[in-house]
């Protein structure tokens, strides 16, 4: 999910795949995403890889969610580039406020 640029965090688009992802990218601005490390083909992070290899998006925020968590998975995906981490399911209340101070601080 990438969040679209508004003073509300509702409005998102949602894209299956990194390509998909690094497609949207291309064409829209962003105040966020969140990806699911366990995505087809490119996981998520090579995508945050990708996404902080362009310019444009070196400094947006990127938060990380995987059903498949360890704490090394954690340590691979902050050092990766993501600037926060989930494990699913996700704790709602915690959720939000971490997404709403990531995005506060870019």
């Amino acid at each position: 999910m990438i969040v679209k640029p508004r003073k509300s965090l509702k409005a998102a688009d949602v894209a299956f795949t990194a390509d998909e992802t690094l497609n949207l990218l291309s064409k829209n601005t962003y105040t966020a995403a969140i990806i699911d490390i366990d995505l087809p083909g490119m996981d998520g992070l090579e995508l945050v890889t990708h996404i902080r290899d362009q310019a444009a998006y070196k400094s947006l925020p990127c938060i990380a969610i995987t059903a498949y968590h360890t704490s090394q998975l954690k340590k691979d995906a902050l050092e990766a580039g993501f600037n926060a981490y989930f494990p699913k399911p996700l704790d709602d209340t915690n959720f939000i406020r971490e997404l709403e101070r990531v995005v506060g601080q870019a």
